[in-house]
């Protein structure tokens, strides 16, 4: 049985995300490195066995591509998943509860249950079967026996990798979903301008970013390859390649905007109310000052608690109710031109594969 990827307790109570693609490179003294190391054995696992059988064929046919896809996903998913455990500290330290044995236990659980091991395992076996499965559909062979068991090999490593990477974008979505039902602690005078939630922000960029990267590989691959001509004019082969290109996109757009808008749910929330609350202060201490009379002590102390009021208000006022500045919304608007670009071009190109 696969070993979960537990939140493990340290002496100092906090918490880690240590999945088992993780632990393996973590043994070593540079960890950056093996993670390199293994990405590359990854995809020249598939190369070197696929040049052997079909030789040269396979600069013609683009599935030397594989091998970029299953580099690209393996770096991604780590570069990812260190971008996620960066996020604990400053997620737990804005937790409202001050009880470490409810945070560990409760809130992260949802971490234990959506992305364990066998979590990973799972999803990584169905789409590496379900991308052998397209291949198939789309009649992916050589008339070399080995040159074609190689190439199944190619989609089934890629298709495990990005299937790992499915499910941890379905984990994060999830939990940093739920993390805002927790109501965790909004200050608007944080200097990030964001309610002190930048740091969100800008790890749904990059979630977003690696995702879409791999999904443009996935695209380049499907619209280059030599599909067999009868294969792709039928509607089958026709609807698993749209899919196939599609949901690298989808998943792009789901793992920003799905925990950013309830991202901007809080904040909004948090906003509207501070700025009743400060309003009301204001009005008060105002009506109080025009009561003082001749007492000059109470009106400059008065004057000064107004003033103070109006600076948390300008400081309310220019928080932004997205957790994004605007370096992080230049990088999303880029990120979401990119999706529609790619999107065009892979329809256009799609539509003219059967002809190729």
């Amino acid at each position: 049985m696969a070993e979960k990827s537990e939140i493990h307790p340290t002496e100092s109570k906090n918490l880690v995300f240590h999945p088992f693609y993780e632990r393996i490179p973590d043994r070593f003294p540079i960890p950056f490195v093996i993670k390199m190391f293994i990405s590359i054995l990854l995809g020249f696992s598939f190369l070197a066995p696929h040049f052997w059988a079909a030789g040269e064929s396979i600069l013609i046919d683009s599935s030397w591509l594989l091998c970029a896809i299953i580099i690209a996903a393996m770096l991604s998913l780590y570069y990812a998943t260190n971008t996620f455990q960066a996020m604990f500290p400053q997620m737990k330290v804005r937790l409202k509860t001050q009880d470490a044995s409810h945070i560990d236990e409760a809130y992260f659980r949802n971490i234990t249950c959506y992305l364990s091991d066998k979590m990973f395992i799972r999803f990584g076996l169905f789409f590496a079967l379900s991308n052998c499965l397209v291949g198939w559909i789309l009649d992916a062979s050589y008339q070399n026996t080995w040159a074609t068991i190689t190439l199944y090999l190619g989609f089934f490593i890629s298709g495990f990798v990005c299937g790992m990477a499915v499910c941890g974008i379905r984990g994060v979505v999830v939990v940093l979903t739920k993390y805002f039902k927790s109501e965790p602690r909004v200050d608007y005078t944080n200097p990030d301008k964001c309610g002190g939630f930048l740091f969100f922000g800008d790890a749904l960029i990059i979630f977003a970013g690696v995702t879409l990267i791999v999904g443009l590989l996935f695209s380049f691959y499907i619209i280059n390859y030599l599909w067999h001509p009868d294969a792709t004019e039928a509607i089958l082969p026709r609807v698993a390649m749209w899919l196939w290109i599609a949901l690298p996109f989808v998943l792009s757009l789901t793992i920003l905007l799905a925990p950013a808008s309830r991202a901007n749910q809080a904040l909004m929330n948090h906003k509207i109310q501070k700025e009743v609350e400060l309003a009301i202060a204001i009005d008060k201490a105002k009506n109080t000052f025009l009561q003082v009379g001749t007492d000059a002590d109470k009106a400059e102390e008065l004057r000064h608690e107004i003033e103070y009021y109006d600076r948390l208000r300008t400081q309310l006022h220019s928080m932004r109710v997205w957790p994004f500045n605007a370096q992080s919304n230049i990088k999303a608007i880029v990120l979401f031109v990119s999706n529609a670009y790619v999107a065009f071009e892979s329809i256009g190109g799609l539509l003219n594969v059967g002809g190729k």
